[in-house]
């Protein structure tokens, strides 16, 4: 039988990301996120110093785990006292990091300048800045909320290269462009330059929801908010990529919500 920290690291490798090689009771890791690759680390977890049970999640996606070592014979009451307590203090410790994410995202925004027409992404783009900003090293940066609720900040540099605030939160966080009306459809796109460019050329509201495994989350979100509104889901068609993720998560989201699903019938959208 697999001893804790074995079960510990199968429970979170089931989850989708590789733990630590060596995981030590009572030490906070920092790990990929789900899907990513090893420079990334909204992935964490925690042991508990019993070495009985333990936390691990991902801020990105907002999964926590609360994991308890499998045994034949039952945990005592102290046992599950001293579980509760560990539980507790974890919970506090990420909740704070959260919380503290949440702060430097807004304090961001608060000092960061409206973007500028001229800004070179946007020039080649061929769209305007529609409510974001930038930053003194000439980033672009989009607000990322829920209900108008700032969780974090995506940054877009002069060539192209796009980075999310660290630690920060991705899943069902979306920047809408207009304003949403039940006398028009809500459109939901993955990057913000072709959410620009479906803005502009319809006049209809779009939010943004930055990746295509975000689709779902944020049309979920949507539909929430605006149940009287259709929602229209813009697919990348990623037609070079194996699945093509674009097309398969936006009719997935589009099913989730009863909306629909629109392709583009010329490849090379912005994004």
């Amino acid at each position: 039988m697999l001893n804790s920290i074995e079960q510990f690291r199968e429970a979170i490798l089931s989850a989708g990301m590789n733990p630590p090689k060596k995981i030590t009771p009572g030490i906070f890791y920092r790990m990929p996120g789900i899907g990513k690759q090893a420079r990334n680390t909204s992935g964490y977890c925690l042991f508990f110093p019993d070495a009985k049970g333990g936390i691990f999640g991902d801020f990105a996606s907002d999964l926590r785990e609360i994991w308890h070592m499998h045994r034949q014979y039952s945990y005592s009451s102290e046992e599950r006292a001293a579980f509760a307590r560990q539980k507790y203090i974890a919970n506090r410790e990420i909740e704070q990091c959260r919380i503290e994410t949440q702060e430097r995202a807004q304090k961001s925004w608060e000092q960061a300048t409206p973007a500028l027409e001229t800004h070179p992404y946007l020039l080649r783009k061929r769209i305007r800045p529609h409510g974001i900003k930038q930053t003194v090293n000439n980033s672009l940066i989009i607000p990322m909320s829920i209900n108008e609720n700032l969780l974090s900040l995506q940054y877009i540099a002069p060539d192209g290269q796009k980075r999310f605030l660290k630690r920060g939160q991705l899943q069902g966080c979306y920047y809408i462009l207009g304003s949403p009306n039940p006398s028009l459809p809500l459109c939901i796109a993955e990057g913000f330059a072709t959410s620009a460019s479906i803005y502009q050329a319809t006049g209809y509201p779009v939010a943004v929801a930055f990746a295509a495994t975000n689709l779902i989350p944020v049309a979920q979100n949507l539909h929430k908010y605006f149940p009287r509104i259709q929602l229209v889901l813009c697919a990348d068609d990623d037609t070079s990529t194996p699945g093509n993720p674009g097309v398969t998560k936006a009719t997935e989201a589009a099913k989730a919500v009863g909306g629909i699903v629109v392709i583009p019938t010329v490849h090379g959208a912005n994004k």
